[in-house]
């Protein structure tokens, strides 16, 4: 579909971020919804290795019945 897109003369010139940090704005790009509605709403925190993940990072996780633009995509 890209190269389609791209065949077809579709330019997108302008561009505009879902949020001001990066784990909401890059779930808003996957998913073309809100991320406050697919469950992301900041900065999602990394893990540590061998430690338990921070409890506050569990509530900010994208939704797994989120639907994503690779998806979508043909394999």
């Amino acid at each position: 579909r890209l190269m389609q897109m791209a065949a077809e003369g579709i330019q997108f010139s302008d561009f505009y971020s879902a949020a001001p940090v990066c784990s909401p704005s890059r779930v808003g790009l996957l998913t073309g919804r809100n991320p406050n509605k697919a469950g992301v709403y900041d900065w999602i925190p990394p893990s540590s290795p061998g430690k338990p993940p921070k409890s506050s990072r569990s509530f900010v996780e994208m939704r797994e019945s989120e639907f994503t633009i690779a998806e979508m995509l043909p394999r």
